[in-house]
């Protein structure tokens, strides 16, 4: 593996995800020097599945601009979103159309979406530097100087964590959270993408080509075995180009308690 480009830098940005990739552009863009480090082949590639980003920071003209979150290689852009809460019994919930209100709204391939993000980032000046594990920060006196990479050290005055779920280097830094519940907790996500060809997902959702719909659900406190279970799961439904997605979501302690 090749070392670094460059071991000084003003800032460090480790992860190159929605919030990285973000201040990473936005910094370049003001004229510091940024390493954006990526432990990934490039950034998204182990995300996926998709997501539904709501773009309005990534407009900012400090940050990306309208024109090159218009132009991004995104899949559908919203019009409609649903809330809904189900008790096991009953479905209860909304949802509002309205292009105006979700203009800033996308559905996204994050392989796709994520990759362009950070090359734009690269034409600031950013050096991305993917397949680069961040394995520890270098400090000094006490001060965070710098991290430690398996492509060797590099140095800044600031270093920006945006590791987002993954969080390994937050863990091993000591900077989560201690509560007096035992610090942090997790959640279960599944998720299905199944393919559908543009046409009959405009059809079933009653959109035209383009346009995209994004539904969540909460699910509360069902009934299993005539017995009530403290299930508090979420889900979510949204459109792709040519595909739905379909997930749900739960904390460990309850599917452990589902399956008791």
């Amino acid at each position: 593996m090749t070392t670094l480009p460059s071991d000084r830098f003003d800032v460090i940005v480790v992860g190159a995800g929605p919030a990285g990739v973000s201040a990473a552009v936005a910094l370049g863009k003001s004229g510091h020097s940024v390493l954006l480090c990526e432990a990934a082949v490039y950034p998204g590639a182990e995300n996926w599945s998709g997501a539904v980003y709501f773009a309005e920071n990534l407009e900012d003209p400090g940050v990306f601009g309208p024109d090159v979150v218009a132009s991004a290689p995104f899949e559908r852009r919203l019009v409609e979103r649903g809330a809904f809460l189900y008790n096991g019994h009953s479905l209860i919930g909304a949802s509002l159309r309205s292009p105006e209100v979700f203009r800033s709204c996308y559905t996204v391939l994050r392989p796709v979406y994520d990759r362009y993000l950070a090359e734009v980032a690269r034409e600031h000046g950013v050096v991305l530097a993917s397949e680069t594990t961040v394995q520890s920060q270098i400090r000094q006196r006490g001060r965070v100087i710098g991290v430690h990479t398996d492509r060797g050290p590099a140095y800044a005055d600031v270093v920006f964590l945006a590791e987002g779920d993954a969080s390994h280097l937050v863990t091993q830094e000591g900077y989560e959270r201690d509560d007096e519940a035992g610090g942090p907790h997790f959640q279960q996500g599944i998720k299905e993408v199944i393919s559908l060809p543009p046409e009959v997902i405009e059809e079933r959702f009653g959109v035209d080509p383009g346009e995209g719909v994004a539904q969540e659900y909460l699910l509360r406190n069902a009934t299993r075995n005539g017995r009530t279970i403290r299930l508090n799961m979420g889900g979510f439904l949204y459109t792709n180009r040519d595909s739905i997605s379909i997930g749900l979501v739960l904390p460990l302690d309850n599917l452990r308690e589902l399956f008791q």
